[in-house]
């Protein structure tokens, strides 16, 4: 009773609800675009350029549950697969020609060392659109946009340090329009300790 309650009033507010139960833990309800919207209306206006407006990072480990898409999922666990009983894969473990239902969505991302920067190897056909911009063979520092420049970069960095499988839950402000979308983010290495490349899968929900 409580949920068909929550659910009619943000629905109502132009919300939306969904349910996710895991065995041994119960259901967790995710509210959205309410609370996105009202951020979205304390947003200063702009005519171009995104605004980020709110983030959501679960480590994978606890959470695989939490991936809304079954692309991402399925890019999960063939990346799991192939990191046997390493920490994680390298390159040379990757297929593309197996996983050819994500690869429009993928960037893949060089990381280059003293000093510490980041070069996009691949930059997927739908972000390429999506984006306006082509990053291949370009470094992340020429984002043509502060505020995604520097999340990009923020993001890149947290995950060598951390070496953990991230999902992202994502709503942002571009040109007037509101999006969300769905980025998991895995790491590569070549000698099994040190992060040499991140792999980027993101989904628009919209």
């Amino acid at each position: 009773m409580a949920s068909t309650q929550v659910y009619g009033f943000d629905k109502q507010s132009g919300g939306d609800v969904r349910l996710t139960s895991e065995e041994g833990v119960g259901t967790t309800m995710h509210l959205y675009r309410a609370a996105l919207r009202k951020m979205r209306s304390l947003l200063p206006r702009r005519t171009t350029g995104p605004i980020l407006t709110g983030v959501v990072t679960l480590s994978l480990g606890e959470r695989e549950s939490s991936i809304w898409d079954p692309r991402l999922h399925g890019l999960y666990e063939y990346w799991k697969e192939r990191s046997g009983s390493r920490r994680f894969p390298g390159r040379r473990d990757i297929d593309p020609m197996e996983v050819p239902y994500i690869l429009p969505h993928i960037m893949l991302i060089d990381v280059l060392r003293n000093p510490l920067r980041f070069r996009v190897r691949v930059h997927g056909t739908e972000r390429v659109r999506r984006a306006n911009y082509d990053l291949t063979g370009k470094l992340l520092d020429e984002i043509p946009t502060l505020e995604y420049r520097n999340y990009a970069l923020q993001r890149c960095m947290g995950l060598i340090k951390t070496a953990e499988p991230t999902l992202v839950h994502f709503a942002r402000e571009l040109d007037g329009r509101f999006y969300r979308y769905e980025a998991v983010w895995l790491p590569l290495s070549e000698d099994g300790k040190k992060v040499t490349q991140l792999i980027c899968a993101l989904v628009y929900q919209n």
